[in-house]
């Protein structure tokens, strides 16, 4: 296939599909949990299939980027049409902590049952592609989860996590789905870490491995995590209705955040780099 068929299939795909899939997504069906966790794994299907059509030799990252673009308008609708978060009373929120959390606990599952749904299909992409498809479409989350990465120390790793965080908090105030790249990014490294096992039952393939298994998973769920809290808290500001306790309840996830965060860097930082 010529290179501006390629483009134009892309490019048509990329207009037309997630306006296709928006306009027959009832809102009725928008937040629910299956439609979210099922949403999450179609995007990343389409995502990837237009990478291989686009930047075949990318894909690895391609098709984050594509997945990320597809999936934008969808949870921008969800997050325009969530409703106005209950005030809390006397009993929730104001003497316990937890209450802060409890009035944003929609929004918190609607963004990680999308995040359940892209790992899940990133792991059976991991798990069923042919070789040599396989080695394209996963070439740098493989060499990543490999321990390639050297260690910068405890400043420089914190300092790196915490521009993750802000850039996702930020992208998020901003656009409302900014987050979206940095959980899709997220997703696609998870899935290495659940899907290396089931991939040497099926094809007999051995990976180098991780020096710290074990570290390298707490860290992920610590790092998602953090990225989870910093989503929520900057798609508060984003809707329409946002009003002074949004900009409370958003400040105090954007600090549970940071404190998560921290936790990860630390870790991370003893272990020598992940």
């Amino acid at each position: 296939m010529s290179d501006i068929a390629s483009w134009s299939i892309f490019l048509l795909g990329a207009v037309v599909t997630p306006l296709i899939f928006r306009g027959f997504m009832s809102p009725e069906y928008a937040g629910k949990k299956a439609y979210v966790f099922l949403s999450g794994m179609l995007f990343v299907f389409i995502g990837f299939v237009a990478s291989f059509s686009v930047f075949r030799g990318e894909a690895s990252i391609a098709m984050i980027a594509f997945g990320s673009l597809f999936i934008l308008p969808y949870v921008v609708m969800v997050i325009e049409r969530q409703p106005p978060e209950k005030k809390a009373g006397a009993n929730a929120g104001k003497k316990k902590f937890y209450g802060v959390f409890a009035r944003h606990r929609r929004l918190g599952m609607f963004f990680l049952l999308l995040f359940l749904g892209m790992t899940a299909e990133y792991t059976m992409l991991f798990f069923v592609l042919p070789p040599g498809t396989f080695e394209t479409a996963f070439q740098h989350q493989v060499l990543y989860s490999a321990g390639s990465q050297a260690s910068s120390g405890l400043y420089g790793i914190l300092l790196y996590d915490a521009g993750l965080i802000a850039a996702c908090f930020g992208l998020s105030v901003l656009f409302g789905a900014g987050a979206v790249f940095l959980l899709n990014y997220n997703a696609s490294m998870a899935s290495v870490f659940i899907g290396i096992p089931l991939r040497g039952l099926l094809w007999g393939m051995a990976f180098p491995p991780h020096p710290s298994p074990a570290l390298y998973l707490v860290c992920g769920i610590l790092t998602t995590a953090g990225l989870l809290v910093a989503s929520v808290g900057g798609s508060m500001l984003a809707k329409k209705h946002s009003g002074r306790t949004e900009w409370r309840d958003s400040v105090i996830f954007l600090a549970v955040s940071l404190v998560i965060i921290f936790f990860s860097s630390v870790l991370e930082a003893a272990s020598g780099g992940l």
